[in-house]
């Protein structure tokens, strides 16, 4: 078998996991599972009921699940290796999952507590930028994005006063941030150590970068060696490619790291350690 033709089998298979992994974030009846009572992650969702644990990790499961079927069903149904718009869908699912393994994977509940808090103040101080970009017309409505940014407000100020009710030094606790780098290198240190994924998986985050904010590298790094041209004027055109390879291993992190996610998440909301 060809490396092309095992990929597509390997892709195949990851197909088969997504899909059952859909069945649970979408459709009429689905719906987040609740935690079980006395669970461990009931104990962490108790600190911070407006963000808990428990939605900082369904969110990112959510978000993995539907960028992965989204990639591995347009490859299917088109047949088509797009250069970019893989990785970029591909990212967005690392990122998703990354942060749910993150979220759930520390042994101790005050570090799963204090790092959804710190996802809930990003998501706040977010939701806030998006209010301040929101074009008003009337003062009616100026009053109404003056209201909603100001709830916003309260709700940091309530994160803060939560994280320092954990213990959190009161500066630090007013500086929560999060960082996705780190994220995506937690997640993957804990779920695939020491194998071409880990490292893929941030060479994903890297390039697939490039790639959302339109810089010109990560097509320089596709670049067909056998496919550049000089025109008269001295310049050079060249074609950027892709392979199924260096998007099934992409896929392939990804897969794995939201595997993981879902096992941790389902041992949590069932057993009481």
């Amino acid at each position: 078998m060809s490396e092309h033709a095992e990929w597509e089998t390997r892709l195949g298979r990851m197909k088969q996991a997504v899909e059952v992994w859909m069945e649970r974030t979408s459709g009429d009846e689905a719906r987040p599972p609740s935690a079980e009572p006395g669970s461990s992650l009931a104990g962490d969702d108790r600190l911070f009921p407006e963000h808990p644990v428990s939605s900082v990790a369904w969110h990112g499961l959510i978000t993995a699940v539907e960028h992965l079927d989204f990639t591995l069903s347009a490859m299917a149904a088109t047949g088509t290796l797009y250069p970019s718009a893989y990785f970029t869908t591909l990212r967005a699912a690392l990122l998703g999952a990354s942060q749910a393994v993150w979220v759930l994977a520390p042994a101790s509940r005050r570090e799963r507590q204090e790092r959804a808090l710190t996802a809930a103040k990003a998501n706040y101080e977010e939701q806030k930028k998006a209010y301040g970009a929101v074009p008003t017309t009337t003062p009616e409505q100026q009053v109404l994005v003056a209201q909603a940014k100001a709830r916003l407000d309260t709700r940091i100020g309530e994160v803060t006063a939560a994280a320092v009710s954990l213990g959190v030094d009161p500066v630090k606790a007013s500086r929560l941030k999060l960082n996705a780098t780190e994220v995506i290198e937690l997640a993957a240190a804990q779920t695939v150590p020491g194998t071409m994924e880990q490292a893929y998986a941030m060479f994903l985050w890297r390039t697939a970068s490039g790639h959302v904010h339109g810089h010109p590298y990560t097509r320089l790094l596709q670049l067909r060696s056998d496919h550049v041209v000089e025109e008269p004027d001295g310049r050079l055109w060249a074609r950027h490619t892709s392979n199924v390879v260096e998007i099934g291993t992409a896929a392939s992190a990804v897969v794995l790291i939201t595997n993981k996610a879902w096992a941790i998440f389902d041992q949590r909301r069932i057993s009481q350690r």
